[in-house]
């Protein structure tokens, strides 16, 4: 009986899969193989199937990410860990990390018998830390700089701090600024000839 259920969960996962990957709305996803993937990686970490397919980024290199707001979301739906976002401008934004000491019975907690909140630390990403990443002359940045300031600030807070809630995953920002590898060319001379990747 057991193993019925199990099986049949996994062709309601399978079922979910399809529709979504016809319905043409998740032009990032060819296949179904693809969003079972995104799926089962979301189900590690609590999300439902649509959360997963639209919040979680994976690279060809097998590099997992995560949307910002997955990520925010994942914190504040855990009953140990919170955030508070400090400051927030076009220039800078910082946010505090806390540990819940006394976890609440219930989920939210009451409002007679609020969270003691240890301080673990700060994470702040400003407009110097874009220019070194390389993110000032980027559209995004000169669009929402706010947005992506908050995104960085809150994936190295949350890496920093409980990387357990977000499994140590990157913001999906974060990959795709990981630059491809070049590509390399093997040049051989034989017999008098120059040889380009094995082409004479």
């Amino acid at each position: 009986m057991e193993q019925d259920i199990r099986v049949s969960e996994n062709n309601l996962n399978n079922e979910q899969a399809k529709t979504l990957v016809e319905s043409g709305f998740f032009p990032d996803i060819k296949s179904v193989s693809q969003a079972l993937v995104k799926i089962w990686i979301g189900k590690s970490l609590g999300l439902n199937a649509f959360q997963s397919l639209t919040g979680i980024y994976l690279t060809t290199k097998g590099q997992i990410g995560l949307m910002a707001s997955v990520m925010s979301s994942l914190i504040k739906l855990n009953v140990k860990y919170d955030y508070h976002v400090e400051e927030l401008t076009n220039t800078k934004c910082a946010i505090s990390f806390y540990k819940i000491n006394n976890l609440p019975i219930q989920f939210p907690p009451a409002k007679n018998n609020p969270p003691e909140k240890e301080l673990l630390g700060q994470s702040v990403f400003d407009e110097k830390d874009a220019a070194r990443c390389g993110l000032v002359n980027k559209d995004t940045y000169k669009s929402y700089p706010r947005n992506l300031l908050f995104a960085r600030a809150l994936a190295n807070g949350a890496r920093f701090y409980c990387p357990e809630v977000i499994c140590g995953y990157h913001e999906t920002s974060e990959l795709q600024d990981t630059p491809e590898e070049p590509i390399k060319k093997t040049i051989s001379i034989t017999n008098g000839e120059v040889v380009d990747n094995g082409n004479a």
